[in-house]
């Protein structure tokens, strides 16, 4: 942690809330609205910010920042802050899977377990472009398994890559509470 400024009380003030932000600060520095996500600017921070600009600074793996002092908050940590006057106790999902969108009714505060639950989309080194499908070298049919508390379930071969994923989804909704699909 940096040392306290010593210059003026102005200074210290600007450095308390940066460094222990707390739901009464985050409202005092930035508005937030929870129908649309968007957080703006309350007080003019840098020489560069306007009253009333939006707030996000850039996008880390698809997560809107916003750099508050010298330090980065994630924007949909910060709009639970806001709303629900705490930090989240787990990590937040975004139930419709987009990163980006930080409405309040699309984030929720879930174990790192439910979170995975709700992938939405398949890894990147699949070979079908489907979730929980891919394609078994053996057989040159298509492969569908799921994990379960930690376990890989096989769910069949499948001629198509679509009915593998389809065999999935139906037992993903089922099988995981966090699923949102």
């Amino acid at each position: 942690m940096p040392p306290l400024p010593t210059t003026s009380h102005k200074a210290y003030e600007r450095y308390d809330i940066m460094s222990n932000l707390d739901s009464t600060r985050l409202r005092e520095v930035l508005d937030y609205c929870p129908q649309t996500g968007v957080f703006t600017w309350r007080q003019q921070v840098r020489k560069t910010i306007s009253v009333g600009d939006v707030a996000t600074t850039n996008k880390s793996h698809g997560y809107l920042r916003i750099r508050i002092g010298r330090r980065l908050f994630q924007a949909h940590r910060l709009a639970w802050l806001y709303v629900h006057g705490v930090w989240p106790a787990h990590v937040i999902d975004h139930i419709n899977g987009d990163r980006a969108d930080n409405r309040i009714g699309n984030l929720r505060d879930v174990t790192q377990q439910v979170n995975i639950q709700n992938q939405r989309g398949p890894i990147r080194s699949s070979s079908s472009g489907l979730l929980g499908a891919c394609k078994d070298k053996q057989s040159g049919k298509w492969r569908s398994q799921i994990t379960i508390e930690g376990v890989n379930q096989y769910l069949g071969l499948f001629e198509t890559a679509q009915q593998a994923h389809e065999a999935y989804l139906s037992v993903k909704r089922q099988v995981h509470e966090g699923c949102t699909i």
